[in-house]
Parts: C-alpha cells; structure tokens; sequence
C-alpha cells in the first residue's frame, strides 16, 4: 500500500532517524490510509507496539477517534513526542522551515492537528498556540506548508447514525478528502474570538508586513483589507497607521 505522506531513506539519514524509529514512522503512514477507523487504530496500536514514542502514529489514532474530544489527547500526545523524532530536533527546528524535513513533517501535523481540533471544539487560546507554533517551526511564508495537500477523513454515515446520530466503532470507511493546510489563515481569527486586538495588530503589522505587502496587488484584495483595519478601529476605539497597499494609491 502506497504511503499517503512520503518518507525517503536520504532524509532520514540526513536528520539521523534511528532506523527502528523510521520503520515505526513509515508503518504509521501506511495505517492511516486504511479502509476503516478501526483498521486504522489497529495497525496504529501495532506500530506502538514496535516503537511506543512514534509520533506519526498517535497522529493516526487522532485520525481515527470518532469524536473531536477523543482524537485530542492522540494529537497533544504527538506533539510532546515530536522532539524525540531525532537527535536533531533542536537544531533543525532552530533553522526555521521545519517542512523541508520530511521525517519531520509528523510533528507539524501533529500541531496542525492538535490546533484545528482545539479551534473545532472553541478552545481559542489552545488553538492560538499551536497555530503561532505552526508559524514559527516554519517561517518561510511561500514554502509548501502553506499549500500543500494533507488527507482529511469524512464520515460517511448510515441513515441508522444520522437518525441517532451516534457514531460507532462499525462507521463505514471515511472518504478521503484532500485538505488545504494553510494554517495561517486562522490565526487573525483566533485573536479576533479572543478579543486580543492587540495580539492581532502585532502579528498584522509586525510578522505579516512583509508578505501582506506583497499579496495586495489588485483593488478586490485591498479593499476587504482596509475595511476590516477600519472595523477593528472601530470595536477597540483606537486608530491605527495601517499603511493603504500601493496599488490603491
């Protein structure tokens, strides 16, 4: 069966995976591609077997709770085991695009998974966290991470699970769904939910400048821009020297 995310000897051996800790991760990504969530946990379960502190795999098991309140403790659990992927971890995090490291790639998803699923279920500040994560371990605003293609499973339900609306272990196999994984869209957002205006002209004006700067080159995108610079004036009583994009000038 053809792994959903890649993993390549050659970055392995570039980030010193232990070999047994790559075998755990390579089996991971295979048991998220199975037909059922049972199937899935089973081989998840499997793989712990051969190495309890693989990260992909309580990623996995995330994937294959039935409730949002389940699959939480997997992806928080990934995220405390993503600095024992390689002896390396540190300095490979410190050079920031952490994506560009395939084995690697486990622990993004697992913050990605763990923030999606705090926002879901309107825990705001939790999300705010992991997004802000996000950004950090990958600081190059045009690398893949921010367009790149991660699978998303769709329930698929009976009439009996919709009329009762309980989903149980013998849910039909969830359909695949390609998912867009641009984090950073929801970061505005949760400081817009948490009321931290401040939090959010920081990272508008401070981290974003730049490439907002440079994403504003038609009219249609400026407009929204400034109107919403404008009704955030507006709801905290402040006035902010938000610059107009050149091509409104």
């Amino acid at each position: 069966m053809e792994a959903s995310f890649s993993y390549n000897q050659e970055s392995e051996r570039a980030a010193r995976i232990p070999k047994k800790r790559a075998d755990a991760a390579r089996r991971a990504i295979v048991a998220s591609d199975c037909g059922s969530r049972q199937e899935m946990e089973t081989e998840a379960r499997r793989t712990l077997e051969l190495d309890p502190e693989c990260c992909e795999a309580y990623n996995v098991l995330g994937y294959a709770q039935s409730s949002l309140e389940a699959a939480l403790p997997m992806f928080l659990r990934a995220v405390e085991l993503g600095p024992k992927i390689t002896p390396m971890f540190a300095e490979l995090v410190a050079q920031g695009e952490l994506w560009q490291h395939v084995p690697l790639r486990a622990y993004f998803r697992a913050h990605f998974n763990a923030a999606n699923t705090c926002r879901k279920l309107k825990k705001y500040k939790e999300a705010l966290v992991h997004y802000l994560r996000l950004a950090e371990l990958d600081n190059n605003w045009y690398s893949n991470s921010s367009s790149c293609k991660l699978h998303k499973h769709k329930n698929t339900k009976t009439q009996t699970q919709k009329q009762n609306n309980k989903p149980t272990r013998n849910t039909p196999p969830p359909q695949r769904q390609l998912l867009d994984v641009n984090f950073r869209y929801h970061i505005p957002e949760m400081f817009i939910r948490l009321k931290d205006f401040a939090g959010l002209r920081k990272f508008v004006f401070v981290t974003c400048k730049d490439i907002v700067t440079e994403c504003f080159t038609y009219a249609s995108l400026c407009v929204p821009w400034i109107m919403n610079m404008i009704l955030a004036d507006y709801i905290t009583g402040k006035t902010s020297r938000f610059f107009v994009p050149s091509s409104l000038l």
